[in-house]
């Protein structure tokens, strides 16, 4: 990777602070009963269904041990429900309940809510080129991933 230098370098630095604090405004005023990994996991949850927990732990690029850790105390709260598969008993399935479904909607609409609070003020030019901009940075990061 190329060092970046300059000009670019100091917007660059300045984009990620603003990336960062936008981030961490998010987690502030939009907060709901979930966390943000919590929030993944519903999502990649009602989405798909049940799924193994193999498949659960690499969705979330993390330790069998740690997607265990969070599994728990996600069922314990009665967002998830775990059963064994009834084709290979060895696999533990994983599966959103209704009121995990319910949390999450809640917490999608709150975070709606805060979103457009937030953006209440900006005109509709600078909504789309806002929206231009994701969606370029969303496209290149689905090119680096797929090379």
């Amino acid at each position: 990777m190329v060092a970046e230098t300059g000009a670019r370098a100091e917007v660059l630095d300045r984009l990620e602070a603003l990336i960062m604090q936008t981030g961490r405004l998010f987690a502030t005023h939009a907060q709901g009963a979930l966390t943000p990994t919590q929030s993944i996991v519903l999502r990649h949850l009602t989405e798909r269904g049940a799924v193994p927990m193999g498949e659960l732990a690499d969705a979330l690029d993390i330790t069998m041990a740690g997607a265990t850790g969070l599994v728990d105390r996600m069922v314990q709260a009665g967002f998830l429900s775990r059963r064994r598969s009834e084709v290979d008993r060895r696999l533990v399935l994983v599966a959103a309940t209704a009121e995990g479904r319910r949390v999450l909607d809640a917490d999608r609409q709150n975070r709606f809510q805060t979103f457009r609070k937030v953006t209440e003020g900006l005109s509709l030019e600078d909504l789309t080129q806002f929206e231009r901009i994701l969606a370029l940075l969303l496209d290149r990061s689905r090119h680096e991933e797929e090379a």
